[in-house]
């Protein structure tokens, strides 16, 4: 059951053997098989080298995210109007195609560009981390469905919702396919959700085996506006990584949160085989920020250091990522596209 109407096996735009053609293409578009990039305001080629890439995945249309609709269960119950809180809610509701039913959404967070244009222009029922009753009882929703994305974020709620209308409440799970099959349940929809997420299993499963993954470590940068932080395991990506079985560096096996800031002075933790960096607001197609958020006005000074010529794999072998998927990403749709991203360029 894909996540993207018309689209390859089952998860959205995942591409798995790539031929070796279609891959040197990729690296090259990439620009880690450029051996003398342009100058750019004297910096030193490897910064130019993931600066001038721009960001993988630029070319995704966020139109076609959501997957077709899911049938309901036998039985079960179908609501025609739904109220999604948490970027969690707002992604499962799109893997299973039900998006045209969302009348209120809320996240905690920027909006969750990378499911579509339909996800941003939902009527808000809440801002500042809240949850506005009025606006709730106003969409006239017949479920209420909370469910934050892997870091626990979601706008707080009301002391209660019920006489509105059921309220669903997915707390945050080690095992984050968990969550997104409590989600899957109260939209009536177990069998498509468990579907979904074999799909997405066996997909990780066969990246990691056509990428060499038990011998590849994998490294997580990411520049907010005055920081350097580690991506760790217990992130969506990090979560993606390790079910295909990637390995990550030593310094990146903390589980205590899931970033740790790192001394721009010293990047040592961050060397591995490949590195995919982000940076904060940066982001592709229809959430594309336009110009330079501040997070790469900073990640610009942190890549023109010593310390970042010091770690070799800034030279060809680092890949800027779309922060809204890869940082803020809340479900199935979000790690199909991490698989997808990794695929293409491994």
């Amino acid at each position: 059951m894909p996540l993207r109407p018309n689209g390859p096996k089952t998860m959205p735009g995942l591409r798995l053997a790539l031929p070796l053609g279609v891959v040197a293409v990729l690296l090259v578009a990439c620009g880690s098989a450029d051996p003398s990039p342009a100058s750019m305001d004297g910096a030193a080629p490897s910064t130019v080298r993931v600066l001038t890439n721009g960001v993988l995945g630029n070319d995704r249309e966020p139109a076609q995210a959501c997957g077709p609709e899911a049938a309901p269960d036998a039985g079960a119950a179908d609501p025609a109007t739904i109220v999604a809180i948490g970027t969690g809610a707002l992604d499962t509701v799109c893997a299973l195609g039900l998006q045209g039913r969302v009348v209120g959404a809320a996240v905690d967070g920027p909006d969750p560009h990378y499911l579509g244009p339909w996800a941003v222009e939902a009527q808000r029922v809440g801002g500042d981390g809240q949850v506005d009753r009025a606006a709730v009882r106003a969409a006239a929703p017949e479920l209420i469905l909370v469910a934050p994305g892997p870091d626990g974020a979601a706008p707080q709620l009301p002391a209660d919702l019920s006489d509105i209308a059921p309220v669903t409440v997915v707390e945050p799970e080690q095992d984050w396919t968990t969550a997104v099959r409590e989600a899957g349940d109260a939209l009536g929809r177990t069998t498509a959700i468990d579907a979904l997420i074999d799909d997405y299993r066996t997909q990780a499963r066969e990246v990691g085996e056509q990428r060499a993954a038990t011998q590849t470590q994998i490294s997580l940068l990411r520049f907010t506006d005055d920081a350097a932080e580690l991506v760790g395991p217990t992130s969506l990506p990090g979560r993606v990584l390790a079910e295909a079985g990637f390995r990550r560096p030593p310094g990146q096996r903390f589980t205590d949160s899931p970033v740790r800031a790192v001394d721009a002075d010293d990047l040592s933790d961050a060397e591995a085989d490949f590195m995919f960096l982000m940076f904060a607001g940066k982001n592709t197609g229809l959430s594309d920020t336009g110009g330079r958020p501040d997070s790469e006005e900073y990640g610009r000074t942190v890549m023109g250091s010593s310390a970042w010529e010091e770690i070799d794999v800034t030279a060809h072998r680092t890949w800027v990522v779309d922060d809204h998927v890869w940082f803020n990403g809340g479900g199935l749709v979000a790690a199909a596209t991490i698989l997808e991203d990794v695929a293409a360029v491994l």
